[in-house]
């Protein structure tokens, strides 16, 4: 059997930073385009597993770094940024690119956590169109429906974070042996979700009411033993974007990308095939 087609670099414009997409050619005729977008405090190296599974379908993919994260410019130590940024900016950015390589085809989005809420937001709000879009780990992150208990303690270490950002002009993640550092205008923003209860943009724009419009395929993944995102704040987003979802038994959060992986192929191929695949 020959070898894969060798992954590429290249990049894009957003926001006066150049971002990196990582392609992965099909094996195969092309079928379709996928962009996927990564988690907080990570970078798209942890979806290369699941680009390759979907590559094998005859998607062409592209993983793309957000602003501040992988090989992509922006880095919160130099930098600051919002989510809004993320989802009016970078994901567009990229969305534009690879349809123009797409050469007509479906181009399908793929976000984890954090990349979900981004794909959700910039479809929700007309920023950009994909075809399809599957999240794998994402959820809301408002306190409500949670219940007292946890929603006041997601609340307050929420809260206690500020201080450390204040300090250091940024979360730094990656002092603390959790990741990428993040900007102070984002984890603020972040908090301030908790905080209030709500989904929102920095002008007020409700991103969870803008999921009421989208008319598109939406399907989501969550690890049964997932510690950050609990189901119903999967369902209440997935319900939200007239979506539905499936617990992966045994995965966790950062692992869920390729615990899902043949799930997700699954799903693509249903759509590549003409199926509702909405179940």
């Amino acid at each position: 059997m020959p070898d894969p087609p060798r992954a590429y670099k290249v990049h894009v414009q957003a926001g006066g930073f150049r971002l990196t997409l990582h392609g992965q050619p099909p094996r195969g005729p092309l079928r379709a385009a996928a962009l996927m977008g990564h988690a907080m405090m990570s970078h798209s190296g942890v979806l290369r597993p699941l680009a390759r599974n979907l590559a094998l379908l005859g998607c062409a993919v592209w993983r793309l770094d957000f602003r501040g994260h992988g090989a992509s410019e922006g880095q919160a130590r130099f930098h600051d940024w919002s989510f809004d940024h993320l989802v009016r900016e970078d994901w567009p950015a990229a969305v534009a690119w690879v349809r123009a390589e797409a050469r007509g085809l479906p181009v399908l989005g793929i976000g984890h956590s954090l990349g979900g809420l981004v794909a959700l937001a910039a479809q929700g709000t007309g920023r950009c169109h994909l075809d399809a879009i599957g999240v794998l780990a994402s959820g809301l992150w408002s306190h409500r429906g949670t219940g007292l208990v946890y929603g006041n303690l997601r609340r307050l270490a929420g809260q206690a974070t500020l201080p450390v950002v204040r300090w250091a002009h940024r979360l730094p993640a990656r002092r603390l042996g959790l990741g990428v550092d993040e900007s102070v205008t984002f984890w603020r923003q972040v908090v301030g979700w908790g905080r209030r209860g709500d989904w929102t943009g920095m002008d007020g724009t409700d991103y969870l009411a803008a999921l009421a419009d989208l008319d598109i395929p939406v399907r989501g993944w969550r690890g049964a033993r997932d510690p950050f995102v609990r189901l119903a704040d999967h369902q209440r987003l997935l319900h939200a974007a007239g979506g539905t979802w499936t617990q992966v038994p045994g995965a966790g959060h950062m692992d869920l990308p390729l615990a899902a992986a043949a799930e997700v192929g699954d799903w693509v191929d249903c759509i590549l095939g003409g199926g509702s695949c909405r179940g």
